[in-house]
């Protein structure tokens, strides 16, 4: 009994540690997300002109003098915008109409990025406890 007690602790403990490897892997693709959405960019305050079902529309002048008018996705369906309001957002310097909110490229991402180290590091730790209640059971 102790050896098959052990034998599925020991696989339980290899399923933990492959899932603390994939969600690592996610945490690593969303910094890289990150400092790509970061790269290139630059804040400007924008003025929400209509409010849809799905994004808002922004208008806003660059540096230079040119305004533009951009869709920005909907973050959630509380994220109900009223006409004339303000919004921090960040477009490319190469390609203005490309625009989202600048909490969710500064706050939201690195913090989903973190949560998923955290969660990658227990799993890990959850495999390495199996491992060592496995070794208890066989021997």
């Amino acid at each position: 009994m102790g050896i098959f007690v052990g034998l599925v602790s020991v696989l339980a403990a290899a399923g933990l540690f492959w899932g603390s490897w994939q969600v690592s892997r996610l945490g690593i693709d969303l910094v890289r997300q990150a400092r790509t959405a970061l790269r290139g960019t630059q804040r400007v305050k924008a003025t929400c002109v209509a409010s849809g079902i799905s994004r808002h529309t922004y208008r806003f002048v660059t540096p230079d003098g040119t305004s533009h008018v951009v869709y920005v996705p909907r973050t959630s369906e509380q994220d109900r915008r009223k006409t004339g309001s303000h919004a921090q957002l960040r477009y490319r310097t190469d390609d203005p109409r490309n625009a989202s909110f600048a909490v969710v490229d500064m706050v939201i991402m690195p913090l989903g990025a973190v949560m998923w180290f955290f969660l990658a590091t227990f799993c890990a730790a959850s495999a390495a406890l199996l491992l060592v209640f496995g070794y208890a059971a066989i021997f």
